[in-house]
């Protein structure tokens, strides 16, 4: 189990250079019109995508997430790896934009071990500007359970004077609570 995690590590840090890494794009709807899902006449705004990271190894095939992604923490490869999500999620947004889709908010999940590097906020405002995305069209979204960490909310509060948005992902699976 230990040589095949030390192949794919070793796998991993070429699949960017590969072009192995890809970015899908979950729609996220908003009810526009209609409190009930029954009633006729319902309708759905699709304007956010979400992004989402997959692995299409050239001998393994698909490598899911839950098996790369700590793996790519591990290994140190998590900060390029997310560097090079947030500016491919951004240019897609205004790809779609300039390709008359319309102006769609993209979402980007950020690892908690992103949150401790200090070039996070740096690496957001790069991948805005290289693609011309507005700030307030990108959502990054950090787990409940890392939400919580001195350093991640001091990046978070960052993050949001760049007028970027920020959401908590997996809410309800920790301890924060509405009250």
């Amino acid at each position: 189990l230990e040589q095949e995690r030390a192949a794919l590590a070793r796998d991993l840090r070429e699949a960017l250079g590969k072009g192995e890494l890809e970015l899908y794009f979950q729609p996220i709807g908003t009810v526009i019109a209609g409190a009930d899902a029954e009633i006729e006449g319902t309708k759905v705004a699709v304007r956010t995508a979400e992004t989402l990271l997959r692995w299409n190894h050239a001998e393994r095939g698909t490598v899911r997430p839950q098996d790369f992604i700590p793996l790519a923490e591990r290994a140190g490869l998590i900060v390029a790896i997310g560097n090079w999500v947030l500016g491919a999620a951004c240019k897609q947004a205004v790809q779609w934009e300039r390709a008359g889709h319309g102006a769609f908010n993209i979402s980007v999940n950020v690892s908690p071990h992103q949150f401790t590097e200090q070039g996070l906020v740096d690496s957001i405002r790069r991948a805005l500007t290289a693609s011309g995305l507005p700030p307030e069209r990108l959502l990054v979204e950090v787990t409940e359970t890392s939400a919580v960490q001195p350093i991640v909310e001091q990046r978070l509060s960052e993050i949001r004077k760049l007028g970027v948005k920020v959401a908590i992902d997996d809410f309800g699976a920790g301890y924060t609570s509405f009250r």
